[in-house]
């Protein structure tokens, strides 16, 4: 799977952040750091046609500002906010959401996905509790849970272990 940025440019009052050239391949791992409002999570939401900008994003071979539902199954986005991203009644729906959505699961299909997300990020005691019963640090796991969950292809990790203990840092 290759992303493919040229020549990226968003603007916002006086904010402008650029990208000349991004090539990332299938494998490979990049890290995006920066200071507090540097354009982090504005990149992040440029690359998934989230933010207007000029210039080009190509995931897949597909310009996400044109055909996000295509890209999107082969995409997870955690993002910086967790609260924006539980919405379901309990965390195992919000980990079973993506899966039940791009793709049909039955019931004993769901029972393995939630053992595999397990077998990565211990969330066992957290399944049947509702997101607004949670600690941040919680609600993070299970924000990064649930991109786990259908294993997609590109991750994007929007500040993953903020609030995260040193413990539960190291299982990332």
């Amino acid at each position: 799977m290759d992303m493919i940025v040229n020549d990226l440019v968003f603007t916002r009052d006086s904010f402008c952040l650029t990208l000349d050239n991004l090539t990332i391949h299938n494998g490979d791992k990049v890290a995006v750091i920066g200071l507090n409002g540097s354009g982090k999570t504005t990149l992040f939401e440029c690359l998934l046609g989230l933010q207007a900008y000029r210039g080009s994003v190509s995931i897949l071979g597909k310009c996400p500002k044109k055909e996000f539902k295509k890209i999107i199954p082969h995409v997870a986005y955690c993002m910086q906010n967790p609260d924006n991203q539980l919405f379901c009644a309990t965390v195992r729906d919000d980990i079973l959401f993506a899966p039940r959505n791009f793709s049909p699961v039955s019931i004993y299909d769901e029972q393995q996905l939630i053992e595999n997300v397990n077998k990565q990020i211990d969330i066992r005691e957290l399944l049947d509790k509702a997101p607004n019963e949670l600690s941040y640090g919680e609600k993070k796991r299970c924000v990064i849970a649930s991109c786990l969950a259908y294993n997609p292809g590109i991750l994007l990790f929007d500040e993953p272990t903020s609030m995260l203990d040193k413990r539960q840092k190291r299982l990332f």
